[in-house]
């Protein structure tokens, strides 16, 4: 297993205000993590994946 792989990923597009309170939290508390740009099916649900499932 990699590093990166460990990293949590975070699910939305960077406009949204969830992804960015989401991206400020882990910022906050010094977490590092991996983002990508895509919208969950509800469009406004962030998903936040951990590396133990």
């Amino acid at each position: 297993m990699t590093i990166s792989a460990s990293l949590p990923i975070l699910h939305g597009a960077n406009i949204s205000p969830y992804v960015r309170k989401v991206r400020a939290a882990f910022a906050y508390k010094g977490i590092e993590h991996r983002n990508t740009q895509q919208m969950s099916q509800l469009g406004k649900m962030t998903v936040r994946e951990l590396a133990a499932g």
